[in-house]
């Protein structure tokens, strides 16, 4: 069984932060970022995430925490 692990951001402010996040789920291993609602992505979300835009150009745009977690079997909540 492998553990297939989504990142949800949700209503992110910070462009860099959003690059950030997308960097060190790069570095672990982990591609599935899903944004909701998400602040402008321009170059400095570019930036920050360096090496792994490829994950920050596959992030998932929706509008609603539910869709986001659509299909999950875990929903883990922080801020």
């Amino acid at each position: 069984m492998s553990l297939e692990i989504r990142v949800v951001l949700v209503e992110p402010m910070y462009q860099g932060n959003v690059g950030s996040v997308a960097r060190a789920m790069k570095n672990f291993g982990y591609s599935d970022l899903a944004l909701v609602n998400p602040c402008k992505l321009e170059g400095q979300a570019r930036a920050m995430a360096s090496h792994a835009r490829e994950v920050l150009e596959g992030a998932r745009i929706t509008s609603t925490v539910e869709e986001a977690v659509k299909g999950a079997n875990l929903v883990i909540g922080t801020t």
